[in-house]
């Protein structure tokens, strides 16, 4: 995956990322800071909680692999917990 810039929004399954988009109906993406592996991850600004987050998409294969997702939510809590 190329790296993105405002001028190059990239598309992950059915969504277009792109700075400026609200996704999840709070999130408003920010700047894309990495395109590690497989997925991208975003700066964002969540306008609940007011602060910074950082946004990972999984992509479409990923999601498409049930052994795999369970993966990801275990390490997901597992960071959650530090």
């Amino acid at each position: 995956m190329q790296p993105t810039t405002s001028n190059n929004p990239i598309s992950v399954g059915p969504v277009t990322l792109s700075e400026g988009k609200k996704i999840g109906g709070c999130y408003v993406l920010r700047q894309e800071v990495a395109t590690g592996g497989r997925s991208p991850v975003w700066l964002a600004s969540d306008e609940v909680l007011g602060k910074d987050v950082t946004l990972h998409f999984v992509p479409p294969a990923v999601v498409a692999d049930s052994h795999a997702m369970a993966e990801l939510r275990q390490e997901v809590k597992r960071n959650r917990q530090l």
